[in-house]
């Protein structure tokens, strides 16, 4: 009676005054040809996503582990670490004449540093650190291909209520997110502009205890 009228006011009133985007069927285009579906995404930091599926009721999720392999970023690290280790005598010899607390000890660390620099740059030259950054580039878009295909796969219409957790800051969690959340967010977008999602960021605050059948 009224103390649901009450609940359900102030439970709208948080809705409109959080980063929740508003939503409601009317949102959903008319004589929809595709499949309906509904997808909950929550991001987190052991896995990219965790993503439920109303149709199926599946719950899947998208590890960092397996984002960091597909995206190439360990290969990546591997590589680099090795052709690092191949100057760490030059990059030695910098830190060991760190001494900023004086002019001449500030002097002596630019002197140090230009004396190594340019066989710094011919050893990064002849190395494939800018081939990395591309293979890891390309990789990712790929990765974040992958991850918004089992958000919303293809054949369907989507909406997607994807969480805007933001992590550290008012959490005890000090770690940051694994993945390209906002590459994510992006493409979903995209996707919305070509008919088949519809994405709304949900306020996390609470949802845990929020009845969700209010809003």
């Amino acid at each position: 009676g009224v103390s649901v009228s009450i609940y359900m006011s102030k439970t709208r009133a948080f809705v409109q005054a959080s980063g929740t985007e508003p939503f409601d069927a009317s949102m959903i285009p008319e004589n929809l040809k595709l499949p309906l579906e509904h997808a909950g995404v929550d991001p987190g930091l052991t896995d990219v996503v965790t993503v439920a599926h109303r149709s199926t009721g599946k719950v899947v999720s998208y590890s960092s582990s397996r984002y960091y392999e597909e995206a190439k970023v360990k290969l990546s690290n591997r590589r680099t670490t090795v052709w690092n280790e191949e100057t760490k005598h030059l990059t030695d010899q910098v830190q060991s004449a760190v001494d900023k607390s004086s002019l001449e000890g500030l002097s002596r660390n630019l002197q140090s540093y230009l004396s190594v620099i340019g066989d710094l740059l011919a050893h990064r030259a002849e190395q494939g650190y800018r081939n990395m950054r591309f293979l890891r580039y390309r990789f990712k878009q790929k990765a974040v291909q992958a991850i918004c295909d089992l958000i919303a796969p293809a054949g369907k219409f989507t909406v997607v209520g994807f969480g805007d957790w933001s992590g550290p800051g008012n959490t005890p969690i000090k770690r940051r997110f694994c993945g390209p959340l906002q590459d994510i967010k992006r493409e979903l977008r995209q996707r919305g502009q070509g008919g088949t999602v519809l994405f709304r960021s949900v306020w996390e605050y609470r949802t845990s205890v929020t009845c969700h059948t209010t809003w």
